[in-house]
């Protein structure tokens, strides 16, 4: 069942409209990471990305902070300049 969750300053949460927050197993989170870096390989920016996963720009955002922790990789362009020198391209 997702959890409901509401935004902003709690004294207005009962006036706030409710977001639905669904949690995902970690096999499915590092599978959408490896989606995000793939695209990111294809050069394409976080709209498109967004776009092409059905997601929002800010959960686009998230992801690639997240694969630049765990990669200790400097920017964007490093995880495509990785990923090629791996030849690691996955299918969205």
């Amino acid at each position: 069942m997702p959890e409901v969750v509401y935004g902003g300053n709690l004294a207005c949460a009962q006036f706030a409209s409710p977001k639905v927050r669904t949690k995902i197993s970690p096999k499915t989170a590092a599978k959408r990471l490896a989606q995000v870096a793939s695209m990111l390989g294809e050069s394409l920016d976080s709209k498109e990305i967004a776009q092409g996963l059905r997601i929002g720009p800010a959960s686009v955002k998230n992801h690639i902070h997240n694969i630049l922790e765990k990669s200790q990789l400097p920017s964007r362009s490093a995880i495509g300049a990785r990923l090629d020198q791996r030849h690691m391209r996955v299918s969205a």
